[in-house]
C-alpha cells in the first residue's frame, strides 16, 4: 500500500545522528545518573583499564566527549586515533588517510596492549 503525504520526507544526516548521540551521552554524564556511578563488575574494577579507539570522522568529531566519558568510567589510559574519511581497508596516499587495519597492525607491532580495542569505522 502506498502512503501519500503532503509533508516532505526529512533526510537524516550524519551530523544529526552525531549531534543526537553526543547529546544522549552528555545527558548520561551530567544527568541524574552519572556513568561514573554505574554498577561495576568486581573483575573489571581490578583491571588496569586502558582503551584504544581507531575511528573515522564521527570519532574525530566526538573525541572530547569520548575522553570525558571514558575517564569518568575509570579508564586510566585512552588513545584515540581518528581521521576524517578513514576506511577499514583503503589506505592512503594523495590525501587518503591510513586504513584502520594498518593503524591497528602498527599499534600491535609497537606493543600496544590495551584492556579494550574499539574499532569505529564504516559506521556512517
Amino acid at each position: 500500500m502506498d502512503v501519500m503525504s503532503d509533508t516532505p520526507a526529512r533526510r537524516v544526516t550524519r551530523r544529526a545522528v552525531l549531534a543526537g548521540g553526543a547529546a544522549a551521552a552528555a545527558a548520561a554524564v551530567v544527568g541524574g545518573r552519572s556513568l561514573a556511578r554505574s554498577p561495576k563488575l568486581a573483575v573489571v574494577d581490578q583491571l588496569d583499564r586502558s582503551v584504544v579507539v581507531i575511528g573515522d570522522s564521527i570519532t574525530q568529531e566526538s573525541q572530547d566527549l569520548l575522553y570525558e566519558i571514558l575517564r569518568s568510567d575509570g579508564f586510566s589510559s585512552i588513545t584515540i586515533d581518528a581521521e576524517r574519511s578513514r576506511r577499514i581497508r583503503v589506505s592512503g596516499s594523495g590525501g587518503v588517510p591510513e586504513a584502520g587495519l594498518s593503524v591497528l597492525e602498527d599499534l600491535v607491532v609497537a606493543g600496544t596492549d590495551p584492556t579494550a580495542w574499539v574499532i569505529a569505522l564504516g559506521t556512517n
